[in-house]
């Protein structure tokens, strides 16, 4: 990439992270948990269905690149779905 292109993904990825920031602030405002419809891998769901909710908090976080919060939060809203 030319240095007119570098300078210009950095502005959108700062944009972006701005976009997100703001996304996340009006979410727990409003008090709106993010409840993502894609199945859980079958790793992720055989952790949980074992009972080893940490470590399919940990794989969780390793296959989609979330923090520790989103990971749980998604974790346990996958126990929710399975009736765990």
């Amino acid at each position: 990439m030319n240095p007119d292109e570098v300078r210009r993904f950095n502005e959108l990825v700062q944009q972006v992270k701005g976009l997100d920031r703001k996304l996340t602030f009006l979410m727990q405002h409003l008090g709106v948990v993010y409840r993502d419809p894609s199945p859980p891998s079958d790793e992720v769901a055989q952790l949980v269905i074992k009972g080893d909710r940490l470590a399919a908090v940990r794989l969780f976080m390793k296959n989609n690149g979330v923090d520790l919060m989103a990971a749980k939060q998604a974790v346990d809203d996958i126990a929710g779905r399975l009736g765990l």
